[in-house]
Order: structure tokens, then C-alpha cells, then sequence
């Protein structure tokens, strides 16, 4: 995503953790973040310019049922609908934050796999306060999220679906090409009707070999999508070293 801190559906705009041993929790990632013994985060677990960052919070009897993980919280279109999709996807609710007229202000889930996460609706820009220079460059802010997960493709269609996580859409809001590297195992993982069918949505998709982007054609992808980058030497069956040596003067 190019920009986590853009008010959109499916930014990321922080993660937090409540721990048992605050203090020290703290004055751990003081050090490993270099920001000495006042942290970047404040009791909002902001940063001082009012910017969502990383925060760590004193883990309550409130938060008991928290998974012990960084929490990202993602933007979505409405709460309480992605909720209901997660549920039926196979998503375990923790907590489900409402206002006094029922509405859905705020969840944190469990995907399939068993990984937690939160959802917030989208922030509207005036919510995100101005800041000197990049934010997004800030010690303390996000800079990548990834999950792995025994069955991607399932966990990719699940996000897909309560999130509105999709690589075409962010490429698009970036106004560049989408190109994916799928990384087939031929009859194993990523050759499945789904997969082709994503793989099909791309304006380019990348083999390391002749022989990958072979495949890719054999199971659905346009030929004229596919191209070949190269990932090692391939060498012949026989190799000379002298005369390799003598010909490049080593």
C-alpha cells in the first residue's frame, strides 16, 4: 500500500499490543527503536505529532481475551458488516466495540488461521493531524504487514472479502500496473482455478524460468502477460572452467 496512513478503505493505520509487563515491554522497544527512555508512543498510543504508530498498552482484564501479537487496525467501509462476513468466512470475534445505539464502532477478530486483527471505519482526513515531513518515514510508524499462513490463498480470499484487501485495487488508487510473481508449485499451490483467474486480472505475470512461465500459459495466463526476469545461472549439463576462466581473463 503506498501510503498506510491514506484515509481509505483498507489502510492500516496502527497496530498495538497490550502486555502484562508493561514497563519493561516499553523500555524494550525504547531501545530496539532507538527512541531512549521517552518512546515515540503516548498514553494514545500516538505518536507526538498526533500520527497513529506502533503503541503498547498495559494489558486489563479488559483486554484478557486479546491474542499476544502486534494488532493492525484496518480501515473498512462498515464495521459491523465486515464482521458478519468474517463470522461466516470462519472468523472468531474477540471484541466488538458498539455506541449506545448498537452501531459497530470498532472490532478486533481472529481470521481462519487464527491471527488477530481490527477493524475501524475509514478516517476521514480532517482526523489525521499535519505533520512535518514524511510521516510515513517516521521511526515507530508501519512499514510492512505480512501474514504466513499454512493456506494463502484461502487467508488472501478471506482478507479479500472483509476487507476489501485486494493488490489490483491498490495498484489502481496508485495509479500503476499491477504484476504479480506467482510462485507456482505446479500441483501443490497456486495453480487452482482461483488463482488463475487472479492471475488473469494482472497486466503482467512474472516467471523466474522459461519453463514457469511455460506453465503459466498451459494453465490459463495470456502468453502475451507473461515474462520471464531470471532468477539464477542455468548451467549446461557440462561446464569448462578452464576455458570460462581463459575467456573472461580470470
Amino acid at each position: 500500500m503506498p501510503d498506510p496512513f491514506a484515509p481509505r478503505v483498507g489502510g492500516v493505520m496502527s497496530a498495538d499490543i497490550a502486555v502484562p509487563e508493561h514497563e519493561r515491554v516499553v523500555r524494550f522497544y525504547s531501545r530496539v527503536l532507538t527512541t531512549g527512555e521517552t518512546p515515540l508512543w503516548r498514553e494514545d498510543l500516538m505518536n507526538s505529532r498526533g500520527m497513529p504508530v506502533i503503541g503498547i498498552g498495559a494489558q486489563s482484564s479488559a483486554y484478557a481475551d486479546l491474542p499476544m501479537q502486534w494488532m493492525p487496525h484496518m480501515q473498512v467501509a462498515d464495521v459491523a458488516r465486515s464482521v458478519e462476513r468474517a463470522l461466516a468466512l470462519g472468523g472468531r470475534e474477540v471484541m466488538h466495540g458498539k455506541d449506545d445505539s448498537g452501531a459497530s464502532q470498532w472490532a478486533v477478530l481472529l481470521d481462519p488461521s487464527g491471527a488477530g486483527f481490527g477493524l475501524i471505519p475509514v478516517v476521514t482526513p480532517d482526523q489525521i493531524p499535519a505533520g512535518e515531513g514524511d510521516p510515513s518515514m517516521s521511526t515507530g510508524c508501519i512499514a510492512w504487514l505480512d501474514l504466513t499462513v499454512p493456506d494463502a490463498s484461502a487467508m488472501r480470499d478471506f482478507y479479500q472479502q472483509v476487507i476489501g484487501w485486494t493488490a489490483q485495487e491498490a495498484a489502481r488508487q496508485a495509479g500503476t500496473p499491477f504484476v504479480c510473481t506467482p510462485f507456482v508449485h505446479p500441483g501443490q499451490w497456486g495453480d487452482g482455478l482461483h488463482d488463475v483467474a487472479y492471475y488473469r486480472k494482472a497486466q503482467a505475470v512474472i516467471g523466474l524460468v522459461e519453463s514457469d512461465r511455460d506453465y503459466l500459459v498451459k494453465i490459463g495466463v495470456p502468453k502475451e502477460k507473461t515474462h520471464v526476469i531470471g532468477v539464477s545461472p542455468e548451467l549446461p549439463p557440462t561446464t569448462d572452467g578452464e576455458g570460462f576462466r581463459h575467456k573472461h581473463g580470470l
